[in-house]
């Protein structure tokens, strides 16, 4: 007949196997640990992206009233000469409603186009860079510090063709201004399209 194993022996089975076991739980343990730390990186990261944007979007949307003010508080003459215009727009009243309307030859008004248009890109500039809560002007083609918010530039006179005896006549330039950037988080691009209206003074 065979032996049973001592007391001591049996101990001393059960001590290495709870052991084993107790080094198994230690690496799920870590394993878990591992996935929670990554998953907590990675929705800080997200949520930092997500800041970002959305800090860059209200920089972009104040760029552009900047811009459209800029444009408004200049005399006629100076931005008549900023920008080229190489197209014809309908200004169109609606005495019904008391609503103006503008409408172009072409069917895209909104452009990215900057100096084929633009000739005071020192006033109106192409690029602009957000660097910590500002956006600041640049004269290069690209932001070595910052983020990249750029803008394109079209232009065309507006002509107004009265109803009663058919006269047309030139009412001023509309300027429109295209702010785009590429959204950090999904990269893609966002677009802020902008018309105004200058009269002729």
């Amino acid at each position: 007949m065979g032996e049973f194993p001592s007391p001591m022996e049996r101990y001393k089975n059960l001590d290495e196997k709870t052991k084993g076991l107790g080094i198994l739980e230690l690496l799920i343990g870590l394993l878990i640990l591992i996935f929670v730390i990554i998953g907590f990186m990675k929705g800080a990261t997200d949520f930092m992206l997500y800041l970002k944007a959305d800090k860059i979007n209200s920089r972009a949307k104040e760029l552009a009233e900047q811009l459209k003010s800029e444009i408004l508080n200049r005399p006629y003459s100076e931005i008549s000469n900023c920008f080229i215009s190489s197209i014809t727009g309908e200004l169109q009243f609606n005495s019904t409603n008391n609503e103006t309307n503008i409408t172009f030859d072409t069917p895209s008004f909104y452009v990215k186009n900057c100096t084929g248009v633009n000739k005071c890109t020192a006033q109106f500039g192409c690029i602009y860079c957000y660097v910590g809560e500002e956006v600041i002007l640049n004269t290069d083609q690209n932001c070595t510090v910052g983020y990249p918010i750029r803008v394109g530039y079209n232009a065309g006179r507006i002509i107004y063709t009265d109803e009663e005896t058919g006269e047309k006549r030139e009412t001023g330039i509309g300027v429109g201004i295209k702010v785009y950037y590429t959204e950090p988080k999904t990269k893609r691009e966002k677009e802020i399209n902008m018309l105004i209206f200058k009269k002729i003074e």
